[in-house]
Formats: C-alpha cells, structure tokens, sequence
C-alpha cells in the first residue's frame, strides 16, 4: 500500500510510472482489502471470542483465510495489469467469496454468546459484517452487470460500506470494550485512588455509547443515500457524520475525565 501510495505521489511531480487510474484502484484495493481487511480479519480471531464471549473460529478459517485473501488479491493486481479478462473470475473466486464468508463466520459466532445481555460491541461488529457483507455482495453483482458498475454512486457505495460501515464500526465497537478497559486496569495499579473503582460498564455507560452508534448508522444511510442524491442529502449525511464523531470524542473523553478525578 505503502509502495504504490508513493508510486502516486512520483506521478504527481509529472513522471508518468504506470496508468494512472489503475495505479490508483490497486492503492485503494491494497489499502482497504490487504491493510485494513486482513488486520481486522486478523484481530477477530483473539477480540471477538474474548471480549463478545463467542465460541472461537473454526481452525479452517483461522488457518486459511488470511492467506487465501491476500494471495487472491496479489493475483488479482497481476491479472489487472497483464490479464484484465481474468481479473472478474480472480474476483468472483476469491475476494469477494472470502470476505463475504468471514461477515458470515463472525456473524454466526455473535449468535452464540454466552452473554444474551445486549451488548454495544456487538452491535458495532453486527454493523460492520452487515457493511462487509454488502460491499462483497455488490461487487459481485457489478461484475455481471455494466449499468451497475458504471453507475457514479458504485465506487462511493463500495469505499462507504468498506470504510465507515466495515472499518470505522468495528473500530468504533472495540473502543468501547479497550477505552474502559485499559481505564479500569490503570485505576487498579494506582491505588489507592479517590473512591470505589467503577466497572468497565460504568466508566462508558451503555446509554451514551448507544446514541452514538444511533449517530453512525443514521450517517452511514445517509451517506449512501447522498452517492444516490447528492442534494440536499449531503449536507445532512455530513451533520449526521460529524455528530457521530463528536459523541465518540465526547465517550472518550469522559473516560478519561473520570480517569483523572479518581487519580488527581
């Protein structure tokens, strides 16, 4: 990602290096997919057991799709360049397959928690597989359709659902599980502190991290509802985002407000 993000940059100083366009959909396809896609891949392997109480991955998951993931998309950026007819079934076979078939495994796995209790983590993670899920799902049906691939809204479809509703929802969901956590854990290594320790569910209360991912998912359908009708969609779609984020900055700052009138 790296590599072919500074590729860019050399073109931008007027050296042509290799088509632009392609250069560019492999950068984001690498960014997204090989950074971003298989290090969350990788993570919920350990933090979706632990922290949502689910049974562990089957061994053929955890042994094989990370590896099959980023060898389909390594074929799949060769196939681009020197066999793009081939790029479609590279696709098909392997990425869009293997992505949609972790969104499942995860989701499956939520339904067998341990703990009924309604859980924020949880529904950010169900978010998040629901996103991937769709994004892997239009981008198959792309591949057979011309009228959808050419579509404006289609690349802002698929780096939305990938982004803010994959990405930005998991992150967002472990935040509430590693913020209180690490606060919490701090607070039993410098005692004695000011008062009782709380728990992890009263350092970030369930109601306030629960009207923020009311605020990112109004955001997320707003957004794709603005790649369709931009006006006057936008605007509110950006109102919706930045209320998400100011909820998530404000959650977080009030763990650590907490942190600091215990200690101080």
């Amino acid at each position: 990602t790296a590599l072919l993000g500074i590729m860019l940059v050399v073109m931008l100083t007027g050296h042509a290096v290799l088509p632009a366009l392609k250069l560019t959909d492999l950068h984001a396809a690498w960014g997204l997919l090989g950074w971003v896609g298989l290090l969350i891949i990788g993570v919920a392997y350990q933090v979706v057991p632990m922290f949502q109480m689910t049974p562990a991955y089957a061994t053929r998951i955890t042994a094989w799709l990370t590896p099959w993931l980023f060898i389909m998309l390594l074929i799949w950026s060769l196939t681009v360049w020197w066999a793009e007819d081939y790029a479609t079934w590279v696709a098909l076979a392997g990425l869009a397959p293997g992505l949609a078939g972790f969104a499942l495994a995860t989701l499956s796995l939520q339904r067998k928690r341990r703990r009924r209790v309604p859980d924020i983590t949880s529904q950010f993670w169900r978010m998040g597989m629901a996103s991937l899920l769709a994004a892997s799902s239009i981008w198959l049906v792309a591949q057979f359709s011309p009228v959808l691939s050419a579509a404006a809204f289609y690349p802002l479809w698929l780096g939305m659902l990938t982004i803010v509703g994959f990405a930005m929802s998991v992150i967002n969901g472990m935040l509430y599980k590693i913020v209180p956590f690490m606060v919490w854990l701090h607070l039993q290594s410098r005692r004695p502190v000011r008062g009782a320790i709380p728990n992890t569910k009263e350092i970030i209360p369930d109601k306030m991290a629960r009207r923020q991912f009311r605020a990112h998912v109004a955001a997320l359908a707003l957004l794709l509802c603005a790649a369709v009708l931009p006006n006057p969609l936008v605007y509110l779609a950006a109102a919706a985002w930045c209320a998400s984020s100011a909820l998530l900055a404000w959650n977080v700052f009030w763990a650590y407000r907490l942190y600091c009138s215990l200690t101080t």
